[in-house]
């Protein structure tokens, strides 16, 4: 088959925004064409056969103006793309104002053409507003998803926050388990690589520094748990606008314990957490993250770390409270629970970090759950 893909990202892509790589590489792999339609591309990027990365050259935001070019620009290049040799399938992923009018003048464009362009709008993320923003992008999405042929939706706790009883496809986070899978022989060298010693208790969190993520809290924690534990320490990957506040209070508070690293490349995250010993994906327990099955939390799993993880149902798709990892609630003195007991029980949890993890391989969602309403879109299923 050839698809389209399409999202406002950089390829390859940065970390949070995976899903359409792993997507055009499991494709590959499996013999189909991929057309990537990004906003910026790495000239260093390899080529590969039967994959065309087309860059837009358009800021990497998700405002309302920018989607708007984006939109355009999408369906300019989907259009000439289906006239040079038609396309099976249409594949677009959010920000939902982008889907809303790219899906709408497909459907128009499609009132007047026999051969016709089948869509799917891909939810990967809920909205993450408040007020009249979450009641706006939650409109958005239900109008993106009318104008699309089919709606896929990465949980479907959040399907039914989004679009209640209207029929959608889940379609689930995955992990690349060739990419993140434990390598216990590189630990020393990364450690030194990064400036921690052997004999550090190492905590990492990698993700958004975004202000709505509260991430103040977290720090509070793994301040009080400095008080019982002097060997922890703590690495933050990721940027966001909270970022500088955020390093500025740790060096403050605790200078010496946490670092910040700045945002780094997806292919190279699993080098940084080869050397860790827990990792952290703290969620702020607000309703509009909820329902989102955090992206970094099985790539957690699949390299062997533990995960302390806050109490939203979102980590509770992957994570199991003295299983796998370690639940607790948002607040500083959680924090300090969650790590103490974590420290305590590391090593029963690291057996059990990999016992669920091959459901969400990239390659059996794409291939078991992704390739299917793809052919039955275009009714070869």
């Amino acid at each position: 088959m050839r698809i389209i893909l399409a999202q406002i990202c950089s390829y390859p892509p940065e970390i949070g925004k995976t899903d359409i790589f792993e997507y055009a590489q499991s494709l590959l792999k499996l013999g189909h064409s991929v057309y990537l339609i990004c906003g910026q591309k790495n000239d260093n990027q390899s080529s590969q056969d039967n994959l065309k990365v087309i860059s837009l050259n358009l800021p990497l935001q998700e405002s309302l103006t920018v989607s708007w070019k984006y939109a355009f620009a999408f369906y300019k290049q989907i259009v000439a793309i289906h006239r040079s040799s038609p396309v099976d399938v249409v594949h677009i992923l959010n920000p939902f104002f982008l889907a809303f009018i790219c899906l709408k003048l497909i459907w128009l464009r499609n009132l007047f053409h026999k051969e016709k362009i089948k869509t799917i709008f891909d939810v990967r993320t809920g909205p993450i507003r408040r007020g009249y923003r979450k009641w706006l992008s939650r409109s958005l999405m239900r109008l993106a998803s009318f104008f699309a042929d089919r709606t896929t939706v990465l949980d479907r706790s959040l399907a039914q926050h989004i679009f209640g009883d209207k029929n959608t496809v889940v379609l689930p986070l995955g992990v690349n388990q060739m990419l993140f899978t434990p390598k216990p022989e590189t630990r020393a060298s990364q450690r030194h690589k990064l400036g921690f010693r052997e004999s550090d208790f190492v905590f990492i969190y990698s993700g958004s520094m975004d202000r709505r993520r509260a991430l103040k809290a977290l720090i509070q924690g793994f301040i009080l748990a400095s008080n019982n534990f002097h060997h922890i320490k703590l690495l933050m990957i990721g940027d966001g606008n909270d970022r500088v506040d955020l390093k500025k209070y740790a060096q403050k508070k605790l200078p010496g314990y946490i670092e910040f690293s700045g945002q780094i490349p997806y292919q190279k995250m699993p080098e940084f957490l080869q050397m860790a010993d827990v990792a952290l994906s703290y969620i702020p327990q607000k309703s509009y993250y909820e329902y989102q099955p955090p992206l970094k939390t099985p790539e957690y799993l699949a390299t062997g770390l533990p995960v302390l993880a806050t109490n939203t149902s979102g980590n509770k798709v992957f994570i199991k409270d003295g299983w796998n990892g370690v639940i607790i609630n948002d607040t500083p003195e959680e924090i300090l629970r969650g790590i103490t007991k974590i420290i305590a029980t590391k090593d029963s949890l690291r057996k059990n970090t990999r016992s669920d993890i091959n459901r969400f391989s990239w390659d059996t969602i794409v291939n078991d759950k992704l390739v299917p309403e793809y052919l039955s879109l275009t009714g070869r299923y």
